[in-house]
């Protein structure tokens, strides 16, 4: 069978772009059976992000790979990160990264019992913020990078980014104010259960403690409530106070939410050393009685005598 001379010069010429674009180095195992084009050429994905998955309002951190999968290395890798709504970040977002090995360096410089070459790769991390209305569901982000700076060549990559609601909100209410302490009402008001529960009076002027300022809870459901009491004595010109609700949302981070909660108390209550201050007030206001009604009866005894004899020689003048 004769093969034209056309059909020949094309299967040469295809021969040779691909000899020149890819190479197999069969003599590497982690290289063996793959295909690596001849120039710099980056991967990227996305490790992880902290925490997961993230929360509208919240802030969280994302580490994203870079590899060079070319046989060349990139002279000088740069690395920029675009974010649109529902995201943003104080940090820079340029990376100058510099000289990127490619895979063939990153073979000469494999270990013995290396499994995974990490000369070629390059690991970045940024601090990104949620808007507070962000929308759950997944939302991206997007990584530019360039292999020779910005004339070198381009890579657009899209990592998603999975926002849920995993956090709650708590209604917080004095019920009620005595020498017995004052009680507070908490309920979960938001859609997401809350574990580990802790609530505490913050530290403010006018606010007399005799006990812990904070409580455990426990675990508190979606509409669940319950009441927690403590030994405090807020002065009469104390109009609120802040309560600090601290709880582990659904995806396992420990939040903090504080709480301004008005309060009306009739008098002032009183615990522990007050009410003995205060007994010992009463005792101090009660003692004149019993000290004037003794000496009214010592004073009884003392005139007796001389009363018996008046009234003894006014008998013998009748």
């Amino acid at each position: 069978m004769r093969i034209s001379s056309f059909v020949l010069a094309f299967i040469l010429l295809l021969a040779s772009v691909n000899a020149a674009v890819y190479t197999v180095n069969v003599s590497d195992p982690l290289s063996a059976g793959r295909f690596f084009p001849t120039d710099a050429k980056f991967e990227v994905e996305t490790l992880k992000y902290d925490p997961y998955p993230v929360s509208p309002g919240d802030s969280f951190d994302v580490w994203i790979k870079v590899d060079n999968a070319g046989q060349n290395d990139a002279p000088n890798a740069v690395f920029n990160l675009v974010l649109s709504y529902p995201f943003s970040s104080k940090d820079e977002l340029r990376t100058e990264y510099g000289r990127l090995p490619g895979v063939v360096s990153a073979t000469k410089n494999q270990q013995p019992g290396e499994t995974d070459m990490q000369v070629n790769q390059a690991i970045l991390k940024y601090r990104i913020k949620v808007a507070d209305d962000a929308p759950p569901g997944a939302s991206s982000i997007v990584l530019n990078s360039y292999t020779n700076g910005n004339g070198g060549s381009q890579y657009s990559t899209k990592l998603p980014i999975s926002i849920g609601k995993t956090k709650t909100d708590f209604d917080v209410v004095m019920q009620d104010s005595s020498d017995q302490g004052t009680t507070f009402a908490i309920a979960n008001a938001g859609e997401n259960s809350a574990t580990a529960v802790t609530i505490k009076v913050k530290d403010q002027q006018g606010i007399a403690f005799n006990g812990a300022k904070s409580s455990i809870i426990g675990n508190l459901a979606s509409g669940d409530f319950t009441t927690v009491n403590f030994q405090m004595a807020p002065s009469r010109e104390v109009k609120e106070v802040t309560i600090q609700v601290s709880y582990t949302d659904r995806a396992g981070i420990r939040n903090t939410v504080e709480k301004v909660v008005p309060i009306s108390i009739a008098r002032a209550a009183s615990t522990g050393a007050q009410a003995a201050q205060q007994q010992s007030q009463r005792n101090r206001s009660q003692s004149p009685s019993w000290v004037y009604g003794l000496g009214g009866f010592a004073a009884g005894l003392v005139l007796m005598p001389a009363w018996r004899r008046i009234r003894r020689k006014k008998n013998e003048t009748e």
